[in-house]
C-alpha cells in the first residue's frame, strides 16, 4: 500500500451555512486521497451531527423499520418512534429489536415485547 502525503496543519471544507470555503483544524478529520494542488491529498470534515431533540437515559438499541419508514430507538425506559415516545422498556442493557408489518418488537429480559402500531402492546414469553 503506498504512503499518501497529506497535509496535517488544516484542511479545506465548505461552510454549509454561507456557502463558503473555509479552513478547518484536524479535528475529526477525515483524509481523502485525491490529487489537488501538488497534494496528494487533503483532509475534509466529516458531515457531522445535529441535535434534534431530548430523551431520557443512554441508547441501549436502535432500527430503522422500513414498514413505518421511521427509526425507532430504545433510549433509558423508553422507546421512541422519531421523536414520540411509544412506550415504556424494563430494564438497562442493549435491546434486541425487530419488526414486521404489524408491530415493532423489542426483546428484553428473556420477553419479546410487540408494540402494535394501533397502540397495543404484547407480552410474549
Amino acid at each position: 500500500m503506498p504512503i499518501q502525503q497529506l497535509p496535517m496543519m488544516k484542511g479545506m471544507g465548505k461552510d454549509f451555512k454561507n456557502a463558503d470555503y473555509i479552513d478547518y483544524l484536524p479535528i475529526n478529520m477525515l483524509a481523502t486521497p485525491k490529487e489537488v494542488l501538488d497534494s496528494s491529498g487533503y483532509l475534509r470534515s466529516f458531515p457531522g451531527i445535529a441535535k434534534r431533540n431530548d430523551v431520557n437515559g443512554v441508547s441501549r438499541g436502535v432500527e430503522y423499520n422500513t414498514a413505518q419508514n421511521a427509526v425507532y430507538r430504545v433510549c433509558g425506559g423508553k422507546l421512541y418512534k422519531g421523536e414520540a415516545v411509544v412506550g415504556d422498556v424494563a430494564g438497562s442493557g442493549r435491546v434486541s429489536m425487530a419488526h414486521g408489518r404489524t408491530s415493532q418488537a423489542v426483546g428484553v429480559n428473556g420477553q419479546l415485547i410487540e408494540y402494535r402500531y394501533d397502540g397495543a402492546v404484547k407480552t410474549v414469553s
